[in-house]
């Protein structure tokens, strides 16, 4: 059995799209790769809609489990790109509501202190 039939299809097109290889093991790779009828161009989403990215904005306290699982599902898919983004995404939810938090008890929970 050939080394190569041991990689998954994930880590073939990894190997291919790296771009170190010499041409013997670049032309078995191909080989491989035409053997298993992978595509080489990365069809999948690799960006979050606008409508997603103003959905996890607006609830990122409300639905923490949710956007755990979301989150997860792409670091499974293998599309660490896609999660790193979704996270940004949350974590300037986050950091606004957190602003707008401060920016409530600042000018309307005033204390009745009378102030010298």
């Amino acid at each position: 059995m050939n080394k190569l039939e041991k990689l998954s299809d994930y880590q073939l097109i990894n190997l291919f799209q790296g771009g170190n290889l010499d041409a013997e093991l670049k032309r078995k790779v191909i080989n491989e790769i035409d053997r298993r009828d992978l595509k080489l161009s990365n069809e999948d989403k690799s960006f979050i809609s606008n409508k997603q990215k103003v959905f996890v904005f607006l609830t990122t306290i409300f639905l923490f489990k949710y956007h755990i699982k979301i989150a997860n599902s792409f670091l499974t898919n293998g599309n660490k790109k896609l999660y790193n983004e979704y996270w940004r995404w949350y974590s300037f939810g986050v950091g606004f509501k957190f602003i707008l938090l401060l920016l409530f008890a600042k000018y309307l929970l005033r204390p009745n202190v009378l102030m010298f």
